[in-house]
């Protein structure tokens, strides 16, 4: 097995790190959608922010916040394009949901 060089190692670590204070910056955002009523402008916002977190998490090692993100991106996308409906108060625990996962990411 071919060993990884050191500094290619810290610099993984230095880019995870930077990306853990990224997510902590961005929790305020999924925080104030709980306090929004959802109309279809914001769902659509969110539904874009969902899905570049849910890429980002899974290039960063995140796997909890990538497969919730994930999940819920198909849900949202389907929810916009007709294909099902979701209560607001459903979409608004799975955003609390994310807050959680944001939460403990932003700590390990």
């Amino acid at each position: 097995m071919t060993e990884i060089p050191e500094n290619l190692t810290n610099s993984l670590k230095n880019l995870k790190e930077m990306y853990r204070k990224k997510i902590a910056e961005n929790i305020g955002y999924y925080e104030d959608l709980l306090e929004k009523s959802l109309d279809k402008e914001i769902l659509t916002d969110l539904r874009m922010n969902v899905h570049k977190l849910s890429g980002s998490a899974g290039i960063y090692g995140f796997s909890n916040l990538c497969q919730a993100t994930h999940e819920f991106d198909i849900e949202l996308q389907d929810m916009l394009n007709g294909a099902a409906t979701i209560p607001e108060h459903v979409i608004k625990a799975k955003i609390r949901g994310i807050i959680t996962i944001m939460d403990v990411d932003k700590e390990e």
